[in-house]
């Protein structure tokens, strides 16, 4: 049930607004969702990584149909792979 509705989450923007900005939308998703912004992941991630588990972070949406929608994930992964590599060098 929780599949389906994220895949349709990430396929419509109407959806997803309610998600991200409805008090309902944010209980639903909050268990799957680690945050709005790649700082918010990294503080889930490393939370989770504390509890001795592994995670895998996908940017929810990330289903292009552009290029410049395509150039957007692109860039939100390369962000994300930034910040661990400065977090990764900060803890050493």
């Amino acid at each position: 049930m929780f599949r389906a509705f994220f895949i349709a989450l990430s396929e419509s923007k109407g959806l997803r607004g309610f998600a991200e900005q409805s008090r309902i939308g944010q209980r639903l998703s909050h268990r799957f969702v680690a945050g709005m912004t790649v700082e918010e992941a990294l503080d889930a991630t490393a939370a989770v990584n504390r509890l001795g588990m592994s995670v895998s972070v996908d940017n929810l949406g990330e289903n292009v149909t552009n290029l410049e929608e395509a150039r957007h994930s692109a860039q939100l992964y390369h962000e994300m792979l930034d910040a661990l590599v400065d977090a990764s060098c900060t803890r050493t």
